[in-house]
């Protein structure tokens, strides 16, 4: 993702370009770099129409939606608004109809209402707000509260009248932070900066004062002043935590006085120790217990924050893990949730059941670990575990499972073709055409690890063309992958197919998918770049019995 640099096309109506160097410089920041463009100011919907304008040719790697209304909107009559705003609905449809058709990223942005507006109006922009709402989750648009970061800063601090008028830039410079954070967070999503774990202090972080020094009764948390904003700031991880986050604790106290602490104070405490997947309290440089939560939990760093009180703590982790995001956690309390919510890269637009279970998934698998040092088999280790995989094929009960697939998994993953909700049930509903869409979901003993592999394939006379071949990494190194090309073995033998090739491009990120393939004899027949295709000629031979461990139906 090195100096990366992504094209951006902006569908507008009015300035934006001065917020251009604001994204810019955030984005350095992760590596990234940026080429912007802009549509014409009146005739956005036309330009979109037109397939020879700018967005064709350029072929933007990522669109935002983000049209504002006039406030002289209010001095309009009844009758007025409701054929503006009907007009409005209509190019709204019509642009993203027309834009889901591109292979681009798109993302709208909701319209905040304006300040004082009478009723006829708010109805208005909430129906506006509606639609815009509805148009992203179906077709798996990116969807940017802008009217919640306005509400709370308010309209007036957000927005300028007179550079409206002066030269359609409407932002003063408090809306062009906001809006260039807002935007820099969105991309960082798209392109792997996803925050997947938080690295709690606790001591001044998760509640006031020193655990080794105060004593666990006179630490400020509750209902009373400032405890009360430790406690709304834990009420914050935990929604966090329901949203798929993994909190995790890095604390220098005594574990038994933490556990002690979470014993005592369980009233005033809104966290138990259980919401915490990895737990590293002792008087060892924070750094190493930071590395050895990475490790227990499998996650990288640049896909975590570390939140402490102490800048010198904050440094010391920066200067070993460099690539680990840190966050320094303001003097008053009050400001612990703004804080984290401006920092923290989290798209919860369209939550699976996958995502809402995150930190079950990661207790299980703790489990399956501990499970793994008492055989010195690993084949009777997996024998033990009592593996079912279950196989679906062509099926839209799970779109967004299987669009979130090929959107996040990035080490088993033959093609890293990314497909939106939308494309993946156009997929499944032109499965007549010699598509396939086959994926899988494993349970064992320990419990239910969800949807974790997908293969879509073509047939083409006498062969099978992987086009792409995923597994999510929790699931892999059990023989899973394995019995699941088994299934897709048997499903080709069945059909007398005995030919099969995979695209395959390779990346920094995917060397595992290409050993697999290597592994299990697919011989590569051409390269240009790093676009491969494997081929492999299959028999009954192919069918090892030792998969046959796993059950799959």
């Amino acid at each position: 993702m090195s100096n990366k640099r992504i094209k951006i096309f902006f569908i507008r109506n009015f300035t934006i370009d001065p917020l251009f160097d604001h994204i810019q410089n955030i984005l350095k920041k992760k590596y990234l770099n940026a080429n912007f463009f802009v549509s014409s100011y009146d005739n956005a919907t036309i330009e979109v129409l037109n397939k020879n304008s700018e967005i064709y040719k350029i072929k933007p790697d990522l669109i935002f939606v983000f049209l504002n209304i006039d406030s002289d909107i209010d001095f309009l009559n009844n009758k007025e608004k409701s054929k503006f705003f009907n007009n409005f609905y209509k190019n709204i449809n019509i642009i993203s109809s027309n834009l889901k058709k591109l292979n681009s990223k798109i993302c709208f942005f909701n319209i905040p209402n304006l300040e004082n507006a009478d009723q006829e109006t708010n109805i208005f922009f909430r129906k506006t707000n509606e639609l815009i709402k509805k148009i992203s989750k179906k077709n798996s648009f990116g969807y940017l509260d802008l009217a919640s970061h306005v509400y709370k800063v308010g309209y007036d601090n957000f927005y300028s009248y007179k550079f409206w008028k002066l030269s359609m830039f409407p932002f003063k410079e408090l809306g062009i932070d906001i809006l260039s954070k807002i935007i820099s967070k969105h991309i960082f999503l798209l392109y792997g900066h996803q925050h997947k774990l938080l690295i709690l202090d606790g001591d001044n972080t998760l509640w006031g004062g020193i655990l080794g020094e105060d004593g666990i009764k006179n630490l400020k948390i509750g209902e009373n002043y400032p405890g009360v904003f430790y406690k709304n700031f834990q009420k914050l991880l935990v929604q966090l935590k329901k949203k798929g986050i993994l909190l995790s604790l890095c604390t220098k106290n005594n574990l038994s006085s933490i556990q002690e602490l979470f014993r005592s104070r369980k009233k005033d405490l809104i966290l138990k120790l259980s919401d915490f997947s990895a737990i590293q309290s002792n008087w060892k440089p924070k750094y190493q217990n930071i590395n050895l939560i990475l490790k227990k939990l499998n996650l990288s760093a640049k896909n975590s924050i570390f939140i402490d009180d102490s800048l010198f703590e904050i440094n010391s982790v920066k200067k070993i893990i460099p690539e680990l995001d840190t966050l320094l956690m303001p003097n008053n309390a009050s400001d612990f949730n703004r804080t984290l919510l401006d920092f923290v890269n989290i798209n919860s637009f369209n939550l699976t059941v996958e995502d809402k279970k995150r930190a079950q998934l990661y207790v299980d698998e703790d489990k399956r670990n501990k499970e793994k040092i008492k055989y010195s088999s690993f084949t009777n280790y997996v024998k033990n575990l009592k593996i079912i995989l279950n196989v679906n094929r062509n099926s839209t009960k799970d779109i967004e499972r299987l669009s979130q697939l090929t959107q996040k998994t990035n080490q088993f993953n033959t093609t890293t073709i990314r497909l939106s909700s939308d494309q993946m049930s156009q997929l499944i509903k032109n499965s007549k055409n010699n598509t396939d869409v086959i994926y899988c979901r494993a349970k064992d003993k320990f419990g239910d690890m969800g949807i974790i592999g997908l293969a879509i394939i073509s047939i083409c006379d006498d062969k099978v063309v992987l086009k792409n071949l995923l597994f999510s990494c929790r699931a892999l190194g059990r023989f899973i992958e394995n019995a699941f090309l088994q299934y897709l073995f048997k499903y080709m033998l069945n059909k007398n197919i005995f030919n099969i090739e995979c695209d395959f491009i390779l990346n920094k990120n995917n060397k595992i998918a290409y050993d697999f393939l290597i592994k299990n004899n697919f011989k590569l027949i051409n390269l240009k770049k790093n676009n491969y295709i494997f081929k492999k000629k299959i028999n009954k031979l192919d069918l090892d019995k030792k998969f046959n461990l796993i059950k799959t139906i």
